[in-house]
């Protein structure tokens, strides 16, 4: 009698937590998908305009635990974009596109069209991941000290989940800020995690923009001083490189 009054106590104890589940998922998926568009500061055409910079850090274990940080700050606005990691520095215009990476010693400049222009660094990481946000289930929602922390199971039938399995974010949504983003990936992907944490997201900074290759070239074309022994790759039209 006694195990029966138990497994009926459990089975009413599964049914609350049922009913408080259905309750608070549905809010707390879609308070993850309004906080990340408010993370994609171009979803918002008002945001064009704003002088803005976001600092973030992304940590990366593979499934052997050896560990990447990449620290990276994005400055934006109207047509310009600044990106800087250890890896690389990106420059961004609505002509041409400098990128720069200091360990292999190499520098690209790429022409951009008006597709390319319109489409700003990191918008793809944005895309991707709300089109996985759209197929998830709530697993877990709750509140933590001043955080709200919400896992989530990926739908691996969706397209574009890219061998992700899980997601926990951790944000508050009174302030309307995301503090960080761990996704979880199966063992055909090359990496295990992948933890973005976010430091700092200012829409009015002050930040300097100038035309991308006067961040690589002088005026007469050729590589600036602090880039010497660096490879150059130019991948400009040919109409381009004789208006230099």
């Amino acid at each position: 009698m006694a195990f029966t009054k138990q497994i009926y106590i459990y089975a009413i104890a599964i049914l609350a937590c049922t009913h408080l589940v259905s309750q608070t998922t549905g809010s707390c998926l879609e308070e993850i998908i309004a906080l990340d568009k408010k993370m994609d500061v171009h979803a918002d055409t008002a945001m064009r305009t704003k002088n803005i910079s976001l600092e973030y850090s992304v940590r990366i274990t593979d499934w052997d635990n050896e560990v990447t940080i990449s620290n990276v700050k994005i400055h934006k606005l109207n047509g310009f974009v600044h990106f800087f990691s250890e890896q690389a520095s990106i420059y961004q215009d609505e002509s041409e596109v400098v990128i720069i990476m200091p360990l292999q010693r190499i520098a690209i400049i790429n022409s951009t069209n008006k597709e390319l222009a319109n489409r700003r660094v990191g918008d793809d990481f944005y895309e991707m991941r709300r089109r996985v946000l759209d197929s998830c289930k709530v697993i877990k929602c709750e509140i933590i000290g001043s955080k709200k922390v919400t896992e989530l199971k990926v739908n691996r039938s969706a397209a574009g989940t890219q061998n992700m399995v899980s997601m926990t974010y951790e944000y508050n949504s009174n302030l309307e800020k995301i503090y960080s983003v761990k996704s979880a990936y199966d063992q055909d992907y090359k990496i295990k995690y992948m933890h973005i944490t976010y430091k700092d997201l200012n829409v009015n900074a002050s930040s300097k923009f100038y035309p991308a290759r006067t961040y690589l070239l002088d005026k007469g074309g050729k590589l600036l001083a602090k880039y010497k022994g660096y490879e150059l790759v130019d991948n400009r039209d040919s109409k381009r490189k004789k208006k230099k």
